[in-house]
Protein backbone atom coordinates (compact mmCIF):
# COMPACT_ATOMS: atom_id res chain seq x y z
CA UNK A 1 0.00 0.00 0.00
CA UNK A 2 1.44 3.20 -0.89
CA UNK A 3 2.02 6.27 1.73
CA UNK A 4 -0.11 9.46 1.31
CA UNK A 5 3.24 11.02 1.01
CA UNK A 6 5.88 9.93 -1.56
CA UNK A 7 9.14 9.23 -0.74
CA UNK A 8 10.66 12.93 -2.01
CA UNK A 9 7.96 14.73 0.46
CA UNK A 10 8.72 12.09 3.65
CA UNK A 11 12.40 12.45 2.66
CA UNK A 12 12.29 16.55 2.40
CA UNK A 13 10.38 16.88 5.54
CA UNK A 14 13.08 14.80 6.80
CA UNK A 15 16.10 16.89 6.38
CA UNK A 16 14.28 19.96 6.79
CA UNK A 17 13.75 21.20 3.40
CA UNK A 18 10.99 22.25 1.03
CA UNK A 19 9.31 19.65 -1.34
CA UNK A 20 9.28 22.07 -4.92
CA UNK A 21 5.64 20.97 -5.06
CA UNK A 22 4.98 21.89 -1.63
CA UNK A 23 7.11 25.25 -2.00
CA UNK A 24 6.03 26.73 -5.11
CA UNK A 25 2.02 27.55 -5.96
CA UNK A 26 1.27 26.08 -9.12
CA UNK A 27 -2.29 27.02 -9.01
CA UNK A 28 -1.14 31.10 -10.28
CA UNK A 29 -3.34 31.95 -13.09
CA UNK A 30 -0.34 32.75 -14.95
CA UNK A 31 1.69 29.63 -14.58
CA UNK A 32 1.59 26.59 -16.95
CA UNK A 33 3.06 23.46 -15.69
CA UNK A 34 4.36 21.55 -18.67
CA UNK A 35 6.06 18.24 -16.88
CA UNK A 36 4.21 14.89 -17.82
CA UNK A 37 1.32 14.08 -16.32
CA UNK A 38 1.42 10.59 -13.90
CA UNK A 39 -0.80 9.07 -16.77
CA UNK A 40 1.30 10.03 -19.18
CA UNK A 41 4.41 9.29 -17.72
CA UNK A 42 3.00 5.42 -17.53
CA UNK A 43 2.25 5.87 -21.27
CA UNK A 44 6.22 6.80 -22.15
CA UNK A 45 7.14 3.69 -19.33
CA UNK A 46 5.14 1.24 -20.90
CA UNK A 47 6.20 2.35 -24.97
CA UNK A 48 9.56 2.30 -23.78
CA UNK A 49 9.00 -1.74 -22.73
CA UNK A 50 9.67 -0.88 -19.20
CA UNK A 51 6.09 -2.12 -17.74
CA UNK A 52 7.03 -3.66 -14.88
CA UNK A 53 10.18 -1.46 -14.11
CA UNK A 54 8.00 1.85 -14.49
CA UNK A 55 5.29 0.16 -12.26
CA UNK A 56 8.04 -0.42 -9.42
CA UNK A 57 9.67 3.01 -9.90
CA UNK A 58 6.04 4.47 -9.28
CA UNK A 59 5.19 2.47 -6.71
CA UNK A 60 8.64 3.87 -4.71
CA UNK A 61 8.19 7.20 -5.45
CA UNK A 62 4.63 7.64 -3.99
CA UNK A 63 6.15 5.00 -1.15
CA UNK A 64 5.04 1.95 -1.98
CA UNK A 65 6.49 -1.47 -2.20
CA UNK A 66 9.52 -2.03 0.01
CA UNK A 67 10.80 1.29 0.76
CA UNK A 68 7.36 2.29 1.39
CA UNK A 69 7.54 -0.06 4.40
CA UNK A 70 10.80 0.94 5.70
CA UNK A 71 10.48 4.08 5.19
CA UNK A 72 9.04 5.28 8.07
CA UNK A 73 11.46 3.74 10.65
CA UNK A 74 14.10 4.77 8.24
CA UNK A 75 13.35 8.18 8.19
CA UNK A 76 12.80 8.29 11.48
CA UNK A 77 16.08 7.65 12.40
CA UNK A 78 17.52 9.77 10.16
CA UNK A 79 15.00 12.82 11.25
CA UNK A 80 16.24 11.77 15.01
CA UNK A 81 20.14 12.68 14.17
CA UNK A 82 20.93 16.36 13.18
CA UNK A 83 24.76 15.25 11.65
CA UNK A 84 23.44 12.42 9.97
CA UNK A 85 20.72 14.63 8.13
CA UNK A 86 23.44 17.18 7.02
CA UNK A 87 25.68 14.40 5.65
CA UNK A 88 22.93 12.64 4.02
CA UNK A 89 22.24 16.26 2.85
CA UNK A 90 25.94 16.85 1.65
CA UNK A 91 25.64 13.60 -0.18
CA UNK A 92 22.52 14.48 -1.82
CA UNK A 93 24.29 17.47 -2.58
CA UNK A 94 27.09 15.93 -4.19
CA UNK A 95 24.86 13.02 -6.38
CA UNK A 96 22.26 15.55 -7.53
CA UNK A 97 25.00 17.95 -8.80
CA UNK A 98 26.49 14.67 -10.85
CA UNK A 99 22.62 13.37 -11.93
CA UNK A 100 23.13 13.55 -15.29
CA UNK A 101 26.13 12.19 -16.37
CA UNK A 102 25.38 9.01 -13.20
CA UNK A 103 21.91 8.76 -15.88
CA UNK A 104 23.61 8.93 -18.77
CA UNK A 105 26.23 5.84 -18.06
CA UNK A 106 23.41 3.14 -16.11
CA UNK A 107 23.09 0.41 -17.89
CA UNK A 108 20.32 -1.92 -19.14
CA UNK A 109 16.68 -1.25 -17.69
CA UNK A 110 17.53 1.35 -15.39
CA UNK A 111 19.14 2.96 -18.26
CA UNK A 112 16.16 2.79 -20.33
CA UNK A 113 14.50 4.12 -17.33
CA UNK A 114 16.30 7.01 -16.56
CA UNK A 115 16.33 7.69 -20.30
CA UNK A 116 12.20 8.07 -20.21
CA UNK A 117 12.97 10.34 -16.37
CA UNK A 118 15.04 12.80 -18.08
CA UNK A 119 15.02 12.96 -22.26
CA UNK A 120 11.07 11.47 -22.97
CA UNK A 121 10.40 14.29 -20.41
CA UNK A 122 12.42 17.12 -21.58
CA UNK A 123 11.01 16.49 -24.96
CA UNK A 124 7.39 17.34 -23.67
CA UNK A 125 8.62 20.18 -22.07
CA UNK A 126 9.81 21.13 -24.95
CA UNK A 127 7.15 20.46 -27.05
CA UNK A 128 4.73 21.99 -24.92
CA UNK A 129 7.16 25.09 -24.35
CA UNK A 130 6.94 25.39 -28.40
CA UNK A 131 3.24 25.36 -28.50
CA UNK A 132 2.89 28.52 -25.80
CA UNK A 133 5.79 30.36 -28.01
CA UNK A 134 3.50 30.09 -30.70
CA UNK A 135 -0.08 30.70 -29.36
CA UNK A 136 -1.24 34.48 -30.92
CA UNK A 137 -2.04 36.26 -27.60
CA UNK A 138 2.02 35.52 -27.46
CA UNK A 139 3.33 34.84 -23.67
CA UNK A 140 5.88 37.98 -22.60
CA UNK A 141 8.10 35.53 -20.60
CA UNK A 142 8.33 32.11 -19.75
CA UNK A 143 10.64 30.66 -16.64
CA UNK A 144 11.78 27.15 -16.38
CA UNK A 145 12.67 25.57 -13.53
CA UNK A 146 13.37 21.94 -13.52
CA UNK A 147 16.19 19.29 -11.84
CA UNK A 148 19.61 19.66 -12.25
CA UNK A 149 19.84 17.12 -14.71
CA UNK A 150 17.59 18.54 -17.12
CA UNK A 151 18.61 21.89 -17.12
CA UNK A 152 21.62 20.84 -19.84
CA UNK A 153 19.03 19.37 -22.46
CA UNK A 154 16.30 21.56 -22.00
CA UNK A 155 18.83 24.55 -22.37
CA UNK A 156 19.97 23.18 -25.42
CA UNK A 157 16.62 22.32 -26.80
CA UNK A 158 15.76 25.62 -26.13
CA UNK A 159 19.03 27.16 -28.15
CA UNK A 160 18.86 24.41 -30.92
CA UNK A 161 15.33 24.09 -31.74
CA UNK A 162 13.40 27.25 -30.47
CA UNK A 163 16.06 29.44 -31.21
CA UNK A 164 16.35 30.97 -28.27
CA UNK A 165 19.55 32.29 -27.07
CA UNK A 166 20.72 32.46 -23.04
CA UNK A 167 21.08 35.79 -21.41
CA UNK A 168 21.14 35.49 -18.04
CA UNK A 169 21.39 32.75 -15.32
CA UNK A 170 19.68 32.97 -11.72
CA UNK A 171 20.66 30.45 -9.35
CA UNK A 172 18.79 29.56 -6.21
CA UNK A 173 20.08 28.17 -3.59
CA UNK A 174 17.90 24.88 -2.86
CA UNK A 175 19.90 23.01 -0.16
CA UNK A 176 22.35 24.00 2.31
CA UNK A 177 24.50 21.99 5.14
CA UNK A 178 25.57 23.09 8.40
CA UNK A 179 28.01 20.41 9.48
CA UNK A 180 28.51 22.41 12.97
Amino acid sequence: MASEDGIQRVLARTLGVKFQLDAMDYSQEHWVNCDVTLEELERLLSEAGLGGEGESFLSMMSGGGFLGAIQGPLMAMLGSNPAMREMVKLVLIDVLGQASVMMESMPGPMGDLMDVLLHERNDVVIARLAALADEPEGVESIGVFYGAAHLDGIEAALVADLGYRPVATHWVTSMGVDMQ
